[in-house]
């Protein structure tokens, strides 16, 4: 699907900016004929003409230009006063910039909210003009490389999204590293037993491996929202494991009574997170939608696994002594 880019060109003056944005589109009509372009649409054409707009204001002033007579011509072919206010506030108008100067940008409300959809002047003084391109699949870069010049910048999620993965996803492997070693050494800690480690470990694999094939049926990509899913299933979907775990130990390894345990705790906590990141599924924000469904669907399995896989995985590896059933509930 093509992406939109928006463009930013700043200037300390209204020249200065239509000159940028003059060789701005310059290179995006470059850029549309050599097919990295497929349509843009710029500040280009409303822009103001500061040096033509005064040449026009003192052209005003050399013509005679009376408002009590024009009105009174307007009369007599038919008009009617209300008809000729346009008219006689433009009159008004040319003589006020006339005697005082001109405005950098239209300064009556309508003008003002007209030209906001394009343009701003800031408080500094620097005046800004935007713009929209929608670029071929995979040209996002070639095109802002091209474009971008002394202020002029072209920018949008492809740009920033594949900038922030370059700086962040060389860190996500240690951290990753890092949060499984504390959740391990938690669970060894509790569980005091290194084939139950190793056991909540496959299940951890098993589930990301589920969650990687969910993933490619439902043609989900890799993007640092859906590698930011998987750390959060770290840390939260890990809770089934550990539940199934513990009710594992205090049943004796009874992998019936375990279930009668925790099924429900984990089922309600499972669908209550799912429901909660279903909901972000639904964003519209691409980022944050695969956030919400990469989590749903990690979360799930991850219940799945835990109520289902982990007694069958404890029993076969037989991690677990059999003591006598204890009465005590969590």
């Amino acid at each position: 699907e093509p992406e939109v880019l928006h463009l930013l060109v700043a200037g300390e003056s209204l020249g200065q900016v239509r000159e940028r944005l003059g060789r701005a589109n310059e290179r995006l009509a470059k850029e549309r004929m050599n097919g990295g372009v497929l349509r843009f649409r710029t500040a280009w054409d409303f822009w103001p003409r500061d040096t033509e707009a005064l040449e026009n204001l003192a052209l005003t002033g050399s013509v005679r230009l009376d408002k009590g007579e024009l009105e009174q011509a307007a009369f007599d072919v038919g008009f009617t006063r209300e008809a000729f206010a346009l008219d006689a506030g433009i009159l008004d108008y040319w003589k006020s910039w006339r005697m005082s100067g001109m405005p950098d940008l239209p300064e009556n409300e309508s003008s003002r909210w007209i030209i906001g959809r394009f343009a701003r002047a800031l408080p500094d003084g620097t005046f800004l003009a935007s713009g929209l391109v929608v670029t071929a699949p995979g040209k996002e870069a070639a095109v802002a490389e091209s474009v971008a010049g002394e202020g002029v910048l072209l920018t949008g999620w492809p740009l920033l999204g594949g900038e922030i993965a370059e700086s962040v996803v060389g860190g996500l492997l240690p951290l990753a590293l890092g949060l499984a070693v504390v959740v391990l050494g938690i669970l060894g800690l509790v569980l005091r037993s290194v084939w139950s480690v190793l056991v909540f470990s496959f299940s951890m694999a098993l589930s990301i491996c589920a969650l990687l094939g969910a993933m490619s049926l439902v043609g989900i990509s890799w993007n640092i929202f859906s590698l930011a899913a998987i750390l959060l299933l770290f840390g939260t979907g890990t809770d089934y494991s550990m539940m199934m775990f513990l009710a594992l130990k205090r049943s004796g390894g009874d992998a019936c009574a375990a279930r009668r345990d925790v099924s429900l705790v984990i089922a309600l906590c499972a669908l209550s997170a799912v429901a909660g990141f279903g909901s972000v599924g639904f964003a519209s924000h691409a980022g944050l939608a695969t956030l919400g469904k990469v989590a749903a669907m990690g979360l799930a399995l991850n219940a799945a696994v835990a109520l289902f896989l982990v007694p069958l995985a404890v029993r076969r590896a037989k991690v677990m002594a059999q003591p006598a059933p204890s009465t005590n509930r969590m």
